[in-house]
């Protein structure tokens, strides 16, 4: 290998080591995740940069890191990436794991691209993703790859609002986050049948497994999955017409938020925030979260932006 090209790979792999720090620290919780997150903001431009030399080059070598540089910071990068950019690096890692006959691994891409494409609010798209991730799980008998598809799996069906093939999937998912004692896992399971119960307006049992969540999201340190529940509970609390306690909720929701960093969750905080304020008859302050909401919403490309946008129309707010 030429001397330039050795430069680019050693460069290349010591920020692929950097970016699993970070993931790493993430994972810990806690302090640690702020840890986390705050190295990859200190070396996002070096991380990037690695990534743009990685996916330019044939070379198996470069090839190979590239789809450990990629999965090295799939946590972070999910709060930090601009929904594209998460498409573009996962499809690139695709590309990688099918080019080195790696059937895992492009399993696992394809369930974190169908993620990508569900927060683009392509539900169809993302379905078709998470069953060929599941397809790859199965075959490959990974028994966590199969549980983090059907969790994917049930939430494009929620969107769908095909509610009681979500829950089967959950279901599923939460039986083998029970079998291989995974506490994200069932975190994530949990909160979901929270979801997709208050989606069949039984609010009791909704708020019974947010509350679960909670409680495993609290213990391991997931900040980010905290912030998800109390998002799910907000919502829950106001169809059971308990306003003070929403608030609450939906405030706890948006100080988590902005302390990791989560744009898009400050933004859903925010926007859960407007509606409940509105409804309990504060629309001057539900006006004010809904413009905040849709700034942050439009920058993020977030689908959501389309009904904010339309409720500020309605409550005859000029934008």
């Amino acid at each position: 290998m030429p001397s330039l090209r050795k430069a680019r790979f050693r460069h290349a792999r010591h920020y692929t080591k950097v970016g699993q720090e970070a993931d790493q620290l993430y994972l810990k919780g806690g302090e640690n995740m702020l840890q986390g997150l705050q190295l990859f903001d200190c070396e996002r431009a070096n991380i990037d940069a690695a990534f743009e030399c990685l996916q330019s080059s044939q070379d198996e070598q470069f090839i190979i890191l590239l789809g450990w540089l990629v999965n090295a910071v799939v946590f972070v990068g999910n709060l930090r990436f601009h929904i594209r950019q998460r498409i573009r690096w996962l499809e690139a890692q695709l590309r990688a794991a099918r080019l080195i006959g790696n059937r895992k691994h492009e399993g696992t891409t394809l369930g974190n691209l169908g993620s990508a494409y569900a927060d683009l609010g392509d539900a169809r798209k993302a379905v078709e993703l998470f069953n060929d991730s599941l397809a790859i799980a199965r075959e490959t008998a990974d028994r966590v790859g199969e549980g983090s598809a059907l969790c994917n799996l049930g939430t494009a069906y929620c969107v769908l609002n095909e509610v009681q093939k979500a829950i089967k999937c959950f279901q599923q998912h939460r039986a083998i986050t029970c079998e291989t004692g995974d506490s994200r896992g069932e975190c994530y399971a949990l909160n979901n049948l929270a979801i997709a119960y208050r989606r069949l307006g039984d609010l009791q049992k909704a708020v019974e497994f947010s509350e679960q969540s909670l409680k495993v999201a609290s213990k391991i340190g997931d900040l980010h999955a905290v912030g998800s529940v109390l998002c799910n509970l907000s919502n829950a609390y106001a169809d059971l017409g308990d306003g003070q306690r929403a608030i609450e909720t939906c405030e706890r929701y948006l100080v988590n938020a902005q302390k990791v960093g989560d744009r898009r969750g400050e933004g859903n905080a925010l926007w859960n925030s407007a509606l409940i304020l509105n409804e309990w008859g504060d629309r001057r302050r539900a006006v004010l979260r809904a413009k905040a909401a849709l700034l942050i919403y439009d920058a993020i490309e977030d689908p959501n932006a389309g009904k904010v946008r339309a409720q500020l129309v309605a409550w005859r707010v000029r934008i």
